[in-house]
């Protein structure tokens, strides 16, 4: 069974080294560049991880991990950040996110 995994990421070329990347090691790998696009593909397919990037606009990568928690949903989530502090990490892992 592949591992089905959702970048949401609003840099494209991260979004497209990190779906490369996932492909070459024997994932499938489905991207989103904000909110909207992630509830899109959500409602369309059933992901085993959801790598998704802190820093967007709209709703940022904490609010959509606190939502997606509030709302039920377990599915493992990982913190993408070019953030260093230690009080993000911490927010994150309080809104939900798996690390």
């Amino acid at each position: 069974m592949i591992q089905r995994i959702l970048i949401v990421d609003d840099d494209v070329r991260h979004r497209t080294l990190l779906s490369d990347y996932l492909i070459t090691q024997g994932f499938e790998s489905l991207v989103a560049s904000n909110a909207v696009e992630m509830q899109k593909q959500l409602e369309r397919n059933h992901f085993h991880i959801i790598l998704l990037d802190i820093n967007m606009p709209g709703e940022d990568g904490l609010a959509i991990c606190k939502r997606l928690r509030s709302e039920g949903d377990k599915t493992p989530i990982i913190l993408l950040t070019a953030r260093t502090e230690v009080v993000d990490r911490v927010l994150g892992l309080e809104f939900g996110a798996d690390d």
